[in-house]
C-alpha cells in the first residue's frame, strides 16, 4: 500500500503547482481539509456520479448496455480519493481533503490514459451489481461505479488484493493509476 500511496500522495503535492485553482497541497488528508465551506469534494463526486450520456454529448443505442464511464474511489488512509473517466477523454482526480485534479484531457497522455480506464471497465460490468447509492469505499477497500446507460453498477475490492495482484479488478486499479502517473508527468514538464 505504501508504493500506491507514495506515488498518488507525490502526484498531488506536486500537483499544487500545475493549477492555480488548486488547494495547497498537504501529506495528510485527515489533518490538512479546506474549510467545510471551501471542500467541494462530495459534490463535485456526485456530479462525476451522476453524468449522463446526454450531459457528456454521447449517443448509444439503449437496448445494449454500454459503459461510458468509471469512478474509483479508493479509501487512503484517513480519506478518500476519486478517480474519474469518461468516455469523451474527460479525467479528473478528486481527494476527500478538498484538493481537486480537472482537465486531464487536455493532456493527450493523461486523456488516453483515462479513455483507456473507461474502455476496460466494459470487460467488469458481468461481475458488478446494479445500484441507486452510491457509498464510499470501506476502511482499506477500492469501490469501483461503472457508470451505463441503464444505469450504475458497483463492485468493492480489498486494497490488499488489488495490491497483492490476487484480483480479477487488479488490471483495472492498475490502469486508474497510470492516470495518477501521467498526472505526474503532466505536472513535472511543465
Amino acid at each position: 500500500m505504501k508504493n500506491y500511496f507514495s506515488l498518488f500522495l507525490f502526484v498531488f503535492i506536486a500537483g499544487s503547482f500545475f493549477h492555480p485553482m488548486l488547494a495547497i497541497a498537504q501529506a495528510d488528508l485527515q489533518e490538512n481539509k479546506l474549510p467545510p465551506s471551501d471542500n467541494k469534494y462530495a459534490e463535485l463526486r456526485s456530479l462525476a456520479l451522476s453524468a449522463t450520456p446526454q450531459s457528456l454529448k454521447l449517443k448509444f443505442n439503449n437496448k445494449i448496455k454500454t459503459v461510458y464511464g468509471i469512478v474509483m474511489d479508493w479509501d487512503i488512509n484517513d480519506g478518500v480519493a476519486t478517480i474519474v473517466a469518461y468516455q469523451t477523454g474527460d479525467v479528473s482526480m478528486y481527494l476527500s481533503n478538498g484538493q481537486v485534479y480537472i482537465g486531464g484531457a487536455a493532456h493527450l497522455p493523461v486523456k488516453n490514459a483515462g479513455l483507456n480506464f473507461a474502455n476496460e471497465a466494459k470487460k467488469y460490468i458481468s461481475k458488478t451489481t446494479e445500484t441507486k447509492e452510491a457509498p464510499l469505499p470501506d476502511k482499506n477497500s477500492v469501490r469501483f461505479y461503472l457508470l451505463t446507460n441503464q444505469g450504475k453498477f458497483t463492485f468493492q475490492e480489498k486494497f490488499e488484493n488489488l495490491e497483492n495482484k490476487t484480483s480479477e479488478w487488479t488490471k483495472l486499479f492498475d490502469l486508474g493509476n497510470i492516470i495518477v502517473t501521467e498526472y505526474r508527468k503532466v505536472v513535472f514538464n511543465k
